[in-house]
């Protein structure tokens, strides 16, 4: 673990990109390793032949979808980890939510401008669009 009395938040991006050993295995060795670690706390050093403990640490992981060289995670790490999932929204619903918190913020502005909130909400919807691709 961090010394000093510190504690480490370690994130994983990609958590998903390991490959299993075949296709009939669910292991994907790397995944196994940390699952070591969140079952026992450390790691068997073969080198020294002593057992090492890690201690306040965290693990933070994310990952898209199993598509395009990403797999499906065994369900012996999978369990280890609190799982949200955030689905894709629709532009009608992207709009709807704009137009939530638009109608809020320009309810004391003049006509004028409050007839500008459609045209504010496409237009904030093909710049997130953009940046998303």
């Amino acid at each position: 673990g961090p010394i000093g009395g510190k504690k480490l938040v370690v994130f994983i991006d990609d958590f998903n990109m390991p490959r299993k050993t075949s296709n009939e295995s669910p292991f994907q060795p790397p995944l196994e390793l940390l699952r070591l670690l969140l079952d026992y706390g450390g790691w068997y050093d073969r080198q020294k032949c002593l057992w090492k403990n890690v201690v306040d640490t965290q693990l933070i992981a994310a990952m898209a979808p199993p598509v395009g060289g990403r797999e499906v995670i065994c369900p012996r790490i999978q369990s280890r980890f609190c799982l949200l999932n955030c689905t894709q929204y629709s532009d009608s619903q992207i709009i709807h939510i704009f137009e939530s918190i638009i109608s809020i913020k320009f309810k004391d502005f003049d006509q004028e401008i409050i007839s500008m909130k459609i045209p504010i909400m496409k237009a904030t919807l093909e710049i997130y669009k953009n940046v998303c691709e």
